[in-house]
């Protein structure tokens, strides 16, 4: 069973290589759950808007991470 077919599961973090975002990010939205996708969202500007529109579409958050792990605002709990 493809992991965005069970029912036990409302959200999913993309984190595949860049150029898979798009395909990936369709699938999940298309079975109704929740998309977390790392940067960049996509590659091109009319990949974004068509992921946008499906989430709008069926009610779904689409959110995109941002790693900061190499920020200057980490640096004090890392010490």
């Amino acid at each position: 069973m493809p992991l965005v077919a069970r029912d036990d599961i409302d959200v999913v973090d993309v984190a595949v290589p860049s150029h898979l975002h798009y395909e990936v990010g369709k699938a999940v939205l298309s079975a109704g759950k929740h998309l977390l996708v790392e940067k960049p969202m996509v590659l091109s500007v009319a990949h974004a808007d068509e992921l946008v529109a499906l989430a709008c579409e069926n009610g779904r958050t689409l959110a995109v991470d941002h790693e900061m792990r190499l920020s200057a605002l980490w640096v004090r709990s890392r010490s």
